[in-house]
């Protein structure tokens, strides 16, 4: 009839009572379920009615309409009393004992890894389940959190380190190849030299030839004070950062269920219609507690080495060599490994002391344990709410920094002076780099990468349905399509900035020029190099600037830098 082909869900619950052992059964007690949809227990009194007084009642709750699938309640602190005090619960037994329940209801709750478990259930230890009735003995959480952005990040920077060493590859991989065979292969085993007198073909990225030797040689100028410092800032953090993180940190497993491709979702997993088909897991991707520790040292320690390395050289042997051939053949500006032709240079500009000590500032915090910060702010047992935010907040800054690396804030800030400028002219530069040809490559670049990649993975780890997985992909690949077209935008603007911070942060001169790499090929191709030239900002610190600048500005300097000059 109608009223058994009403919807389950929401029917009422009834409190009863039988004193012929179960034969008859009496309502004296009605709940609506929607009054108690709380995210705690309610307490509810009732009175027996008089007719319900023996020695032998008994209660029973019941539902009459009820689905399993959507239908789930719990009773709990089932007490049967003649008189209590009005004040029961205030008393201090029933408080403490109200405390030790909700605490072990949370503990079971972590240990069975529930959605209301309120903190992350991989900080509890096997101590602390052990007596939970049920539990089966294993630290075993799905892959979420603090360490979720850290595999993410480690992942980002791996894709990263492919990616610069295939193009390393591509564009200098003789270089590359002979450095190698020189440092690391014995000499019996190298290749023998030509004795040909001339090289007729000359490389921009080869050495000259002896005996030509540059005019103009500069040495960065050195406070040990500073370098001081700077190992100082460096090393605490993330000393202390390391031993907090290992601290705070319990042996445990975290998996990432996934499906194995080629798939299928059977009759039973497709049940409800409103959504893709659901293909349950059949494999999982494990990761031990150690490891991710180990993937949060490596990888603040990988980016305050290429900050210490690159930027700040605290090493003498870091520093690099700065010196300026204006041999026709040559005419270049050599800083340390890289060669920049005296032709390429755009500009030179007078910077202050005070947006020194900014951009100084920025690469100091791009050195800053991220990593380690986000599994330690895991450690504090925050609620769900407040580690969300936390986690997601450093997480994103750490993933950020390894996609983007370790001077990920400085390129930000140069950026940021484009996007947010009013100034005409530097909008017009916008315009400009906003023309360029392989703006539109990247994008299409991006758009395709992306995209393929994105599809393939919701195909593979999660659920399979083609729309769907076309759909994430596409609006996927139309986001790094977005990304392409920024990529090829400040590629055409200074915002990939170099510093040479070997002394405290001065004011200065700085070197805009195009950062060109040329194609390995004999014809040098016009489009492999357009793809991967931007313009560089280079600063360094020297002990004959006049000199320097004089040199960069030759003889055309009124011409090629303006009027104004300096």
């Amino acid at each position: 009839d109608a009223v058994q082909c009403k919807t389950a869900f929401g029917g009422h619950v009834y409190l009863l009572y039988s004193i012929d052992h179960g034969e008859t059964w009496v309502k004296f007690g009605s709940y609506i379920v929607h009054n108690y949809r709380l995210p705690h227990f309610t307490a509810v009194e009732e009175e027996l009615p008089p007719g319900g007084f023996s020695n032998q009642t008994m209660f029973m709750w019941d539902q009459p309409y009820f689905e399993d699938k959507r239908d789930y309640w719990a009773l709990d602190d089932i007490v049967i009393f003649h008189r209590f005090e009005g004040n029961w619960r205030e008393g201090e037994k029933y408080l403490t004992t109200k405390e030790a329940v909700l605490d072990d209801i949370q503990r079971a709750q972590c240990c069975f890894e529930t959605e209301l478990c309120e903190s992350d259930p991989s900080l509890l230890t096997k101590e602390d389940c052990q007596d939970v009735h049920g539990w089966d003995g294993t630290n075993h959480y799905i892959l979420r959190g603090a360490d979720a952005y850290v595999i993410i990040a480690s992942l980002l920077a791996l894709t990263k380190f492919l990616y610069n060493f295939t193009i390393l590859m591509l564009t200098n991989g003789d270089v590359v190849i002979d450095k190698f065979i020189k440092k690391y292969m014995p000499r019996a085993c190298r290749k023998k030299k030509s004795n040909a007198l001339f090289d007729f073909q000359q490389r921009p990225d080869e050495e000259p030839p002896p005996g030509m030797l540059a005019e103009g040689a500069f040495q960065c100028v050195v406070h040990p004070q500073f370098r001081r410092f700077v190992a100082i800032v460096f090393a605490f953090p993330w000393v202390v950062s390391f031993i907090w993180m290992f601290s705070v940190t319990n042996g445990y497993q975290v998996y990432q269920p996934f499906v194995s491709f080629k798939n299928e979702a059977t009759p039973e997993e497709s049940t409800y219609m409103d959504r893709p088909p659901y293909v349950e897991p059949d494999n999982e991707m494990d990761v031990s507690s150690g490891f991710v520790v180990f993937l949060c040292m490596s990888m603040d320690f990988a980016n305050i080495f290429w900050l210490s390395k690159h930027i700040f050289c605290l090493w003498p042997g870091w520093v690099p060599e700065v010196s300026i051939d204006t041999n026709p053949r040559n005419n270049w500006l050599k800083v340390g490994k890289q060669k920049i032709i005296l032709t390429d240079v755009k500009d030179l500009q007078r910077f202050s002391k005070r947006f020194c000590q900014y951009v100084c500032l920025l690469y100091i915090l791009g050195g800053m344990p991220w990593c380690s910060i986000t599994m330690i702010m895991k450690g504090q047992w925050l609620k769900y709410e407040k580690a969300r935010l936390a986690e997601g907040m450093v997480g994103f800054i750490a993933c950020f920094r390894a996609f983007f690396g370790a001077n990920v804030f400085v390129k930000f800030h140069f950026a940021s002076e484009y996007i947010l400028t009013l100034n005409n002219d530097l909008r017009d530069d916008m315009g400009l780099s906003m023309r360029v040809e392989k703006v539109r490559y990247l994008a299409f670049y991006c758009f395709a990468t992306i995209s393929i990649s994105v599809g393939l993975i919701i195909s593979t780890y999660y659920y399979h349905s083609k729309l769907h997985s076309f759909l994430v992909s596409v609006i996927c690949g139309a986001m790094g399509a977005v990304y392409g077209v920024a990529l090829g935008l400040f590629q055409g603007l200074p915002t990939f900035p170099q510093f040479f911070f070997t002394r405290w942060p001065a004011e200065g001169h700085s070197v805009q020029y195009d950062k060109k790499i040329h194609c390995p090929c004999i014809f040098y191709c016009a489009y492999c190099s357009d793809m991967h030239t931007r313009v560089g900002y280079l600063v360094l610190f020297l002990d004959n600037m006049q000199s320097y600048q004089e040199l960069l500005k030759g003889d055309q300097g009124g011409e090629m830098f303006g009027d104004e000059g300096l």
